[in-house]
C-alpha cells in the first residue's frame, strides 16, 4: 500500500502490519504505554528546547569561570577593582580562595550533563519565584549531582541562566559550600516595605551584595550572589 504521511511520520502497511519512521529532525512518537518525557525547565513545553537551554547555560557558565580564572592569574587593575567591589578586599588569601572555588566549580560543571537537572516540584515553597535550587547540606546520595530548575529560568537571559548555575553549584560542599548569607540590617536598607522573616533576609541582588562587601568582606566571600556577580563580570558601578 502507498505510504501514509502525517506530521513528519511515514508509515507503510503490508497486510496487517505497519512500520513507521520519522522524517529527519522530527522526534519519534512516544512508545505506547510510556509517559511523555517531562521538560526539565518549567514552562518550556519542548523537552528538547529545555535541554538545549540548560546545555547552553552550562557552556556559558564554564566560559565565564575560565575567563575569570585567567583574569585572577593576571591580577590587573580592573580585576582588582571588581574583586574589591564584590568581596570588600583584595588580600592574597581572598584571591586564592576565589581562585580555588573557580577551579573546583569548573571541574564540577565539566562533569555535568543535562541529566543532572530536573524540574523543581510545583509544591515547593515560593515555586513561581525560583530560578534554580540545590540541596547543599546533604553529602550522601545524589544531592551533589542534582540541580532543580524553577519557572524563572525560562524567561531569564543567557547570562542570568549561566550565572544561576554558577550560583547554585557553588553551594555544593565540593565547591566550598557558599551560603545565601542573611543580614536583616542590609535587607531593611533596601526592602523596608517588604514583610521580613529570617529567610527573607538572605542577601540577594546587586545593591545588597555590594553593601555586604563593604560591611563584611568575610561574609561576602562566602555569599553565593557576590560570587556569581563577580564571575558574571557585572559592573559594580551599574547596579
Amino acid at each position: 500500500m502507498p505510504p501514509n504521511r502525517k506530521a513528519g511520520i511515514t508509515c507503510v502497511t503490508h497486510g496487517s502490519q505497519s512500520h513507521c519512521t520519522t522524517a529527519p529532525g522530527v522526534p519519534p512518537p512516544p512508545h505506547p504505554g510510556l509517559p511523555a518525557r517531562v521538560s526539565r525547565v518549567p514552562g518550556m513545553d519542548s523537552p528538547l528546547a529545555a535541554d538545549q537551554a540548560i546545555q547552553n547555560a552550562l557552556n556559558q557558565a564554564i566560559d565565564l569561570l575560565v575567563q575569570r580564572q585567567r583574569e585572577l592569574a593576571i591580577w590587573d587593575k580592573p580585576t582588582k577593582a571588581d574583586f574589591l567591589a564584590w568581596f570588600g578586599t583584595v588580600s592574597d588569601p581572598a584571591r586564592r580562595e576565589i581562585q580555588e572555588r573557580i577551579r573546583l566549580e569548573i571541574v564540577k560543571m565539566k562533569g555535568f550533563t543535562v541529566e543532572n537537572f530536573v524540574a523543581v516540584s510545583e509544591k515547593t515553597k515560593g515555586y513561581q519565584k525560583i530560578f534554580a535550587q540545590v540541596t547543599p547540606d546533604r553529602r550522601k546520595g545524589n544531592y551533589e549531582r542534582i540541580v532543580e530548575i524553577g519557572p524563572q529560568f525560562k524567561d531569564a537571559d543567557e547570562t542570568t541562566r549561566a550565572g544561576t548555575l554558577i550560583h547554585e553549584l557553588s553551594h555544593f560542599w565540593s565547591v566550598q559550600e557558599t551560603e545565601d548569607v542573611q543580614s536583616c540590617k542590609i535587607y531593611r536598607t533596601f526592602y523596608s516595605d517588604r514583610p521580613q522573616t529570617m529567610e527573607d533576609c538572605a542577601v540577594y541582588e546587586y545593591g545588597p551584595a555590594l553593601m555586604l562587601a563593604r560591611r563584611d568582606p568575610k561574609m561576602a566571600l562566602m555569599n553565593a550572589d557576590n560570587f556569581e556577580f563577580f564571575v558574571e563580570r557585572h559592573d559594580p558601578n551599574d547596579p
